[in-house]
């Protein structure tokens, strides 16, 4: 919407208000975007020391812990939707609220079960789970070796209210954490790659005359 076109949108919906032939919320505006995110997995990149991960793969012979997942990727929400028009809104935003969350795992060649991961939402400066104002938003059930999936994440009450308060600002980061373990009997070191994926569903509120 361009500036003068808000100009005019703003100025009727104020007469309006004055006039009492609208309710302040009548002229509020909804745009509901989909952020996608994506977080790769590297087998490499998690070998545990003490482990030479050069040599073939032979059958671990005790449970044998990985590297810790905790890596951050920085989120521009106009970037990632395609709409500029939240531009104008930045931090006066009347509501925002994460409507649903989808994940897959897509070219999944891992030859260990990924654990449970858990999404963290950050200021765009964090890039660890442990870094200042970081909340957690979710969590993605384990997936198996090898498998190939997909289903819904849930969403705490709390994850939602204080990750609503990051996505105001429309940069941010999102982290994903987990601790992934080679099962006795299965590939060391390990090998493969995944392709960890989520559409984050989000329904943002304004009104025209807060872009002003």
């Amino acid at each position: 919407m361009k500036r003068a076109s808000l100009i005019f949108l703003s100025v009727f919906v104020i007469f309006s208000l004055a006039c009492g032939l609208l309710d302040d919320e009548d002229t509020n505006i909804s745009y509901t975007e989909t952020i996608p995110m994506a977080f790769p997995v590297n087998a490499g990149a998690l070998c545990p020391t003490g482990v030479d991960c050069a040599s073939a793969a032979t059958p671990a012979p005790v449970d044998t812990p990985l590297q810790t997942i905790d890596q951050g990727t920085s989120i521009d929400v106009v970037e990632l939707t395609g709409n500029d028009k939240l531009t104008k809104f930045k931090g006066v935003f009347r509501s925002i609220e994460i409507t649903q969350i989808k994940y897959s795992s897509l070219q999944n060649t891992l030859t260990f079960d990924l654990p449970e991961m858990t999404v963290y939402m950050g200021p765009i400066e964090a890039t660890s789970s442990k870094d200042e104002g970081v909340v957690k938003l979710t969590t993605i059930p384990s997936i198996p070796a090898g498998s190939n999936t997909q289903g819904a994440a849930i969403v705490s009450e709390e994850g939602r209210s204080k990750s609503s308060d990051l996505l105001k600002e429309l940069k941010l980061s999102s982290i994903i954490f987990a601790e992934p373990v080679v099962k006795k009997g299965q590939d060391l070191p390990p090998s493969g790659s995944a392709n960890i994926k989520m559409d984050i569903d989000v329904k943002f509120t304004v009104n025209p005359q807060d872009a002003l």
